[in-house]
């Protein structure tokens, strides 16, 4: 896949629930992430 068609950007909602309420897909992606942002409370 070329640079220019490959994703680099993904945004995943987090609900209430936090970390247990993310699909499988969403866990994946931050798993597979470089960088992720969000607010402190989200990212501990």
């Amino acid at each position: 896949m070329s640079d220019i068609s490959k994703k680099w950007l993904c945004v995943i909602g987090i609900g209430e629930d936090g970390w247990d309420d993310l699909s499988a897909d969403a866990r994946d992606l931050l798993y597979e992430s470089e960088i992720v942002l969000g607010g402190e409370r989200h990212l501990k």
